[in-house]
């Protein structure tokens, strides 16, 4: 029996976005094919830009011929990743989140005038490799320290959840206009003990206890907010003073596209104009370095950040109703 829950949203959430949230499969048999990992693993092909130094960044249209396999490999994996384990509804919205991805990768593939502007400004930016791979390493220790918080607030919310399973089994991303949240697949047992277990543990729906938890996942949503538009501005900052406009302002595009609906469903709020990142951009951390990753490492980029500000979201909407972890 599948049970029906709706959660409205007010228009003065945070943000005025579709509604993400992660709903976990649970059934009488348990997909073993619809975990994080395997959607982590359609991303490894894709890595392949950076496997080695060699490798780091094409510049040449033989070796771009010899990747691409590899990443429409990756590309379709997560289509059938999609396909198998999200509804309709689900689906839609992670396409929506990827069609930039997507997009960049085919057009990059394909010959054209994208292919030719990519080869053409890739010689200075593998040029400027090293002085990137600085804001790489700073974002990736950002992105880790996230991770490991809403692990550890994760691990003491599953502690006492009647669905332990729930939390090494997210299935997908599941969103509506409306701002309604459909759990399916969850069984009228499993639904009704829940809700016992709400009753006989009131102090967990405490204000105060939820405030904090609201503040401290806004706190969170506005780290991986912060640090992914520092990513961005950085990286056009250092293309330009050691490629020139017209490399930076391709930079530019390219990762816009690549990021574009990420940031207008989730982090609108959190701009380099909003004042709300100002440590995030001082000039010294701007001038520090630039990750410019390769196409491959930017999708990989793209679902790591999705997923934080995901899991970061639904904590801040469903706290004490969340109950999995998504990096």
């Amino acid at each position: 029996m599948r049970i029906r829950r709706s959660v409205n949203i007010s228009n003065g959430s945070v943000f005025h976005l579709v509604l993400v949230t992660m709903a976990a499969l649970v059934r009488q048999v348990l997909s073993e094919d619809c975990g994080q990992e395997e959607l982590v693993q359609c991303t490894r092909p894709l890595q392949v830009l950076s496997a080695t130094s060699e490798l780091s960044f094409v510049t040449k249209k033989e070796e771009l011929d010899k990747l691409c396999p590899d990443l429409h490999t990756g590309l379709h994996c997560i289509r059938s990743y999609t396909r198998r384990c999200m509804n309709i509804h689900q689906r839609d919205h992670f396409n929506k989140l990827y069609h930039g991805t997507n997009e960049v990768i085919h057009e990059l593939c394909e010959e054209g005038p994208y292919q030719e502007d990519f080869l053409r400004h890739a010689p200075c930016m593998r040029h400027v490799k090293k002085d990137y791979e600085v804001c790489a390493a700073r974002y990736q220790s950002t992105m880790a320290k996230i991770g490991q918080s809403v692990a550890a607030t994760t691990t003491t919310t599953v502690a006492s959840s009647v669905y332990p399973t729930m939390a090494t089994h997210p299935a997908a991303v599941l969103s509506s206009g409306s701002g309604q949240y459909h759990s399916g697949d969850m069984s009228q047992h499993q639904h009704q003990h829940h809700h016992r277990q709400q009753h006989e543990h009131p102090a967990r729906s405490h204000p105060n206890s939820t405030k904090s938890i609201e503040d401290a996942e806004e706190e969170r949503l506005k780290t991986v907010c912060c640090a992914f538009q520092k990513y961005m501005q950085c990286s056009e900052f250092t293309v330009r003073h050691a490629c020139g406009d017209e490399t930076a302002l391709f930079t530019r595009k390219f990762l816009d596209k690549m990021s574009n609906t990420l940031m207008r469903m989730h982090c609108v709020d959190y701009t380099p104009e909003s004042g709300k990142c100002r440590d995030y951009f001082s000039s010294s951390a701007t001038r520090s370095g630039l990750v410019w990753w390769s196409s491959s490492n930017m999708v990989t980029l793209t679902i790591v950040t999705v997923l934080a500000v995901v899991n970061a979201r639904l904590m801040q909407l469903y706290p004490g109703q969340w109950l999995g972890t998504l990096i």
